[in-house]
């Protein structure tokens, strides 16, 4: 989030607007680590991806 700063604003004014931001949500990956069971090599699935086309 971007606050714009006026050379006019009081500090007391730039700490409400602070304390107003809402944190924002962080995505844990880590609850969805290993999930996925590739039958495929990484790297051989990625090199058969890019050779797709030619």
């Amino acid at each position: 989030m971007l606050i714009k700063a006026k050379k006019n604003n009081s500090g007391k004014k730039l700490d409400k607007k602070i304390k107003e931001i809402k944190p924002v949500k962080v995505f844990k990956s880590g609850l969805h680590y290993g999930k996925v069971n590739w039958e495929d090599d990484p790297v051989e699935y990625q090199n058969n991806k890019r050779n797709e086309w030619d």
